[in-house]
């Protein structure tokens, strides 16, 4: 587990990714967590293990029935986005899949600014929608070693399981009454 970011937007952005995945997830269950160090230089804002169910599955034209690796990553502007999917050298392990289905979610009226062709060919685009998500981009399937999705389960599974906040504020000191 890595860190929350103070940008309140951002948080709220990647937050809407669990609710709009569990509609599309079978009923064995969601294991995800947001802040998540992933490899070297790559800390995504989430990330979910889980199965699709059989029709979303078969949109994305994957018919095992294996669990796959949901990425997330929150863009709360056009500067933001670029920071991360532009050309720098800095981000460009973005452009190599590290799940099975990855996106990026941005806020409300980013729509104009940022086009499917911004992204990389495998991520989607969801975009802020109410108080949910809007699909605006299918992302493609990336095939995970077997390795790796264990490695991702590991990492959710021990360093995931915890909210840095609920951490902090178990430090602080309880009032009397």
């Amino acid at each position: 587990m890595g860190y929350r970011r103070l940008d309140n937007k951002h948080n709220q952005l990647a937050d809407k990714a669990f609710p709009w995945l569990a509609q599309r997830i079978t009923g064995k269950g969601l294991r995800g967590a947001v802040e998540v160090f992933l490899e070297k230089g790559y800390v995504v804002d989430a990330v979910f293990v889980g199965d699709y169910q059989a029709r979303f599955a078969e949109e994305s034209g994957v018919y095992s029935s294996t669990s796959h690796i949901f990425v997330f990553e929150a863009k709360v502007s056009y500067s933001d986005f670029i920071s991360t999917f532009g050309r720098s050298a800095k981000h460009a392990n973005r452009r190599n899949p590290v799940g099975s289905f990855h996106w990026v979610v941005i806020s409300k009226g980013m729509e104009s600014e940022i086009k499917p062709y911004h992204v990389p060919y495998f991520w989607g685009i969801l975009i802020e929608s109410g108080k949910g998500l809007k699909e605006i981009k299918k992302p493609l399937y990336c095939a995970v070693r077997e390795e790796r999705y264990l490695e991702i389960c590991h990492t959710l599974l021990w360093k995931g399981g915890v909210d840095k906040r609920d951490l902090l504020e178990a430090e602080q000191p309880k009032e009397r009454q």
